[in-house]
């Protein structure tokens, strides 16, 4: 049996059922070190681990755990908060995010703070876009132009309106986004949480809302370097291409373990949402249309 072992969101390495006995014992491993094994949902402190009940009787320096109460808490963020552990909290979403996780209250209003600090990084970076956003319309107009397709005229007439709308209009549009973002964000949440529950998961409302904040705050920091890319359409183009699928792959990871749930079971409600929403308004415009007659 292969344990994997992780201690305030690092990797300690992955041990048999006899070699964690033996290092809890000499102290290497820790009865609060978070531990996972194939088949489990979720990674759990050693010190819940039947297979260790002698380890945590005989102790007398660290006390049984018999909750998740806050010493227990896993995710850097929740410990205090501050730029330093923002930064650990987005390393450990990618990089190990079942460990990050783990344990954690997932309160919303303990998430505000850090999703504004995630728009604060990104903001130079989204009003870099919108100044270059009339730029990277005439160049895709351009493109177009050049195949002298009629077919394309409408786009192009469509991305040259678009390219000589000031550009001050995207930035304060930005701007005052940002302002609610982690309100428009719980929405994003409530709806996800919505789709998880017509797949039976049993995950609540404020898990699903962190899981939003954390997830999109992994994508937008991830993406944010390329936008500088946005001057050059084609490269833009190109490393969207290549890259929107890992990042999507980082959201998915992150989010799922902050509600305990396999990334691809959050995939599959985003899907089941979007089949939902293109039915509803497919059902909408076709009542409009027939109103209209």
């Amino acid at each position: 049996m292969q344990i994997h072992v992780a201690r305030n969101s690092t990797p300690l390495g992955v041990y048999t059922q006899v070699e964690v006995m033996d290092a809890l014992k000499e102290g290497r491993l820790l009865l609060t070190d978070l531990a996972w094994r194939e088949g489990m949902s979720t990674w759990v402190p050693l010190s819940q681990w039947a297979e260790f009940s002698s380890v945590v009787q005989t102790s007398t320096s660290i006390p049984f755990i018999s909750g998740f109460g806050v010493g227990s808490v896993t995710v850097p963020w929740e410990k205090a908060k501050s730029l330093q552990t923002f930064w650990a909290t987005i390393k450990g979403a990618i990089v190990n995010p079942q460990a990050t996780f783990a344990v954690g209250n997932f309160k919303f209003s303990d998430y505000i703070l850090f999703s504004y600090i995630g728009v604060l990084f990104y903001l130079p970076f989204a009003i870099y876009g919108q100044w270059q956003g009339a730029h990277l319309n005439e160049q895709i107009a351009g493109y177009l132009r050049a195949l002298n397709n009629p077919a394309f005229d409408s786009t192009i007439h469509a991305l040259m309106q678009s390219a000589e709308q000031p550009a001050y209009y995207g930035i304060v549009g930005f701007l005052c986004l940002a302002m609610v973002y982690p309100f428009i964000l719980a929405v994003g949440g409530f709806f996800q949480w919505l789709g998880l529950k017509i797949l039976r998961q049993k995950v609540t409302i404020e898990q699903s809302i962190v899981s939003s904040i954390v997830g999109v705050a992994v994508a937008n920091l991830c993406f944010a370097p390329f936008v500088l890319l946005m001057g050059v359409a084609w490269l833009y183009f190109l490393f969207m291409a290549l890259l929107w699928i890992p990042i999507l792959v980082l959201h998915c990871r992150a989010s799922a373990a902050v509600m305990k749930i396999s990334p691809w079971t959050l995939f599959f409600s985003w899907l089941i949402l979007g089949l939902i929403f293109c039915s509803c308004c497919c059902c909408l415009g076709a009542f409009a249309a027939l109103a209209a007659r």
